[in-house]
């Protein structure tokens, strides 16, 4: 679960973190994390993530740590206020902060710039707490969304400024007639479309008296130019807006209550401006979906106004809550409210609410304000994490819920068919004891770890035997030596039975190591009712299991230690053979050569053909550069500059033969003539 929490300027109330670890951050920064901050400017924009990775564990030994908290602080550079999110523990053991900016842009309460990014870490068994400011990030929170508010709700605190007024010297005034006649051409469109509009006549009469009187209407500006009087600027903008005004309708109405993650069935549709008469109940885990199209009276063209939104408020208090409906691809406006995700929005509220559909914009006439159905909505309750006695601050104690309730006409709960069972995974539920409300079961309860805990129950008032709907009601276990303890909230089942199944495999985790003997008791509350629950009904033996630990590549495992120095030492050369088997192996590479020699000489070797010219001597000299080409590239050259040297060479050479043999050949050619 992320936590979000705004919490001001006051650093008393910063979470405080006192244990110890070692983060292994992915960067490759080897310094110490709490001495140093990360280089990179980081500028967060209002569209995108903010990402950080990392794991913890103990100094030295490197294993896998589970502390208690583990979050990301942003405190602001100006105003120090900040705002924690809780990292949240994957299952390969690395802890992932994933800031959506669109998500979470509300939570920053408008502040924006440059914060601070502190990374906490802390529990009662570790030493040496972390807090460790690892980066100062640049951000750009998206702007916040302005709710429906009522001018009577509207409260300022601060005095407004005296306003005085002073209006320009009037103009010399054409005359009288001048100015009726331009004041008939101004309203004779008006009067043409408008002509049965009661209204526009007065105000048009109102307008013609002020101007046949040479008077200016109040509050109005009259501008002079060459003579000629015209409209107040006043009336022209009415007449505007009354003429391109277009006046909504809603079409398509339908309303539903839809479980979690299932498929739009089964609307019910509402004529406009009709209250339906059906009993609509939201429970905590379901959805109330709203559908709807806006087009224009009468010629039933689609509009687009620039409010349109769901309102819910509640009955008993007036407060209410708005929410935006969004315009999809096909005209249709959706206003999907998921209890799991809103529901700590309402703040606590919960019963009956009046749904209204508000419809606006300054280009429409008579906007919409729509009443369309009475809701009761169950808010889910706030999940309470593991929190230890000592670290449980303000909470409100059950003598001054109850004594609250019984100032309002409250009702009484009670537990009726309270039933407790121990299975296993994945079986049938059965062989479940009951338990009378306020006894302690005598019977030794043991769950492992890869056992459910099961409790079932009905919850109704005393006496009527009504079912109630409270909005606090879990199942708290508080381990009987630390006093630690964690809470699990019962999901209210169709039939209206209150289940809580505690999977161990699942929620394991959750209890950070403690086993052992467990408290359990029931917790029933509400604003609306008096004499909350505080059950101790059993005690329960509870091995958690083992916290695995995920499994890190050694290219991810980051060391803040030096590292030993290396010391590189070549291998021994090999023994070389003894100098006459090398002396003989060069002779034999050089016998070829002499063979050559030899032949040439036996054969007899005739120069007296070779021209003595520039040609002769450019073909030999290339041959040679070619073979001391040949000699560098085995000594030093690369390939590369091999070839490039040799273009050039075998080019020259070549140009240099082609001459040669033309040269040779126009001899021969002399002599036989």
């Amino acid at each position: 679960m992320r936590a979000r929490d705004f919490i001001g300027n006051d650093a008393s109330a910063r979470p405080h973190a006192v244990a110890a670890a070692l983060v292994a951050a992915k960067y490759e920064d080897r310094a110490s994390p709490s001495s140093r901050n990360l280089p990179k400017k980081w500028v967060v924009s209002a569209g995108q993530r903010l990402y950080i990775a990392f794991n913890v564990m103990t100094k030295g030994t490197k294993e896998a740590l589970r502390p208690h908290q583990v979050f990301v602080l942003l405190e602001h550079a100006e105003t120090s206020a900040n705002i924690v999110f809780v990292a949240d523990l994957q299952k390969d053991g690395t802890y992932i902060s994933d800031i959506d900016m669109n998500k979470v842009g509300a939570d920053f309460d408008g502040h924006c710039g440059k914060f601070h990014a502190r990374l906490i870490i802390g529990d009662s068994t570790i030493k040496n707490a972390i807090d460790w400011n690892f980066a100062d990030i640049d951000i750009a929170t998206p702007p916040t969304p302005i709710g429906f508010v009522k001018k009577s709700e509207q409260v300022f605190f601060e005095p407004l400024p005296s306003i005085t007024h002073q209006f320009r010297q009037p103009a010399k005034r054409p005359p009288g007639i001048v100015s009726d006649a331009f004041t008939l051409l101004c309203l004779a469109p008006l009067k043409t479309a408008f002509g049965r509009s009661s209204a526009l006549r007065i105000v048009a009469g109102q307008a013609l008296a002020a101007t046949a009187l040479q008077t200016t209407p109040p509050n109005s500006h009259c501008i002079c130019k060459r003579g000629v009087m015209k409209l107040p600027l006043v009336l022209l903008a009415l007449a505007a807006a009354i003429v391109s005004a277009k006046e909504p309708s809603v079409d398509n109405f339908k309303v539903g209550v839809l479980e979690k993650g299932a498929d739009v069935a089964d609307l019910k549709s509402i004529t406009l401006f009709s209250k339906s008469a059906e009993k609509w109940v939201v429970s905590a885990s379901q959805r109330l979906y709203i559908a709807f199209n806006v087009m224009t009276k009468g010629t039933k063209e689609a509009l687009r106004p620039h409010q349109v939104f769901v309102l819910l408020e509640h009955a008993e208090t007036s407060a209410d809550i708005v929410f935006v409906a969004d315009l999809q691809k096909d005209g249709t406006y959706i206003s999907d409210i998921d209890m799991n995700k809103v529901g700590a929005d309402f703040d606590g509220h919960c019963g009956k609410f009046h749904a209204r559909l508000i419809i606006g914009d300054a280009t429409i006439k008579n906007p919409i304000d729509w009443n369309f159905a009475d809701i009761d909505i169950a808010a889910p309750p706030t999940p309470i994490g593991f929190v230890k006695k000592s670290e449980q601050v303000m909470k409100l104690p059950l003598v001054l819920l109850a004594l609250a309730a019984a100032i309002v006409s409250a009702k009484e709960p009670s537990v009726d068919n309270f039933k407790v069972g121990v299975l296993e995974k994945g079986a049938d539920v059965a062989d479940l004891k009951s338990i009378t409300l306020f006894s302690k079961s005598a019977e030794k309860w043991v769950v492992s770890a890869s056992q459910r805990l099961y409790i079932a129950f009905n919850v109704m008032t005393k006496g009527t035997k009504e079912a109630l709907r409270p909005h606090q009601v879990f199942v708290l276990l508080e381990h009987a030596e630390t006093s630690a303890d964690i809470v699990f909230v019962a999901d209210l089942q169709k039939d209206g039975t209150y289940i809580s199944d505690i999977d161990m495999n699942k929620v394991g985790a959750d209890f950070d190591g403690h086993s052992g003997k467990f408290h359990a008791r029931l917790i029933i509350g509400d604003a609306t009712i008096k004499n909350p629950i505080d059950w101790n009904f059993a005690d329960i033996d509870i091995a958690t299991p083992p916290t695995p630990i995920g499994f890190v590549k050694k290219s991810e495992q980051v060391f803040f230690e030096p590292l030993p120095s290396i010391t590189h030492q070549f291998r021994q050369p090999e023994k070389r053979p003894p100098g006459i088997v090398s002396d003989a192996f060069t002779l034999l590479c050089l016998a070829p050569l002499v063979i050559l020699v030899g032949l040439w000489l036996k054969i007899g070797i005739n120069f007296s053909n070779m021209p003595v010219n520039l040609w002769t001597l450019l073909f030999h000299a290339g041959l040679a550069a070619i073979f001391g080409l040949y000699m560098m590239f085995w000594l030093r050259l690369n390939m590369f500059d091999t070839l490039k040297y040799l273009a050039i060479v075998g080019s020259v050479t070549a140009f240099a033969g082609n001459r040669l043999l033309r040269s040779i050949a126009s001899q021969r050619k002399e002599k036989k003539n």
